[in-house]
């Protein structure tokens, strides 16, 4: 049961990138357009690594899951904030979310220079509006 026990992070990720694979990911991606590339294709290659990472890490001989109180509140917050975030952005729209989004993960991930955080949480996001609302014509919420 210890083995297990120690391996629980492994296990979530490995039921998460399955879920995702055969439930998630064909319910909620269209039908590509006559396009080589499906819509599905790359959020299902990273389920699939997500996956096969979690399994490699599964069967790990040396792997210890030792909780880190400190690594876990800061965990604890990245989800805190991609949760609240989502919410945001479905209440207020992906234009005025998008930045303070931007800025936070950026600023939690440890980065203090000026100009990065301004690119990461302006330009960035302008960017991804560009991209799909302009050139893609794909509406952002």
């Amino acid at each position: 049961m210890t083995w297990l026990v120690r391996r629980s992070s492994s296990l979530f990720f490995l039921m998460l990138a399955i879920i995702a694979v055969t439930v998630v990911i064909p319910a909620n991606t269209e039908e590509g357009f006559g396009v080589f590339v499906l819509p599905k294709t790359m959020p299902t290659a990273a389920a699939i690594v997500i996956g096969l990472g979690a399994l490699i890490a599964l069967f790990e001989a040396s792997g210890e899951d030792a909780l880190h109180v400190g690594t876990t509140m800061r965990v604890s917050l990245f989800v805190l904030l991609l949760v609240a975030s989502s919410l945001a952005i479905g209440q207020i729209g992906f234009k005025l979310a998008a930045p303070f989004l931007g800025l936070s993960v950026m600023m939690l991930a440890g980065e203090r220079r000026w100009l990065w955080l301004s690119v990461g949480s302006l330009g960035m996001p302008l960017a991804i509006w560009l991209l799909f609302e302009v050139l893609l014509g794909r509406p952002l919420p």
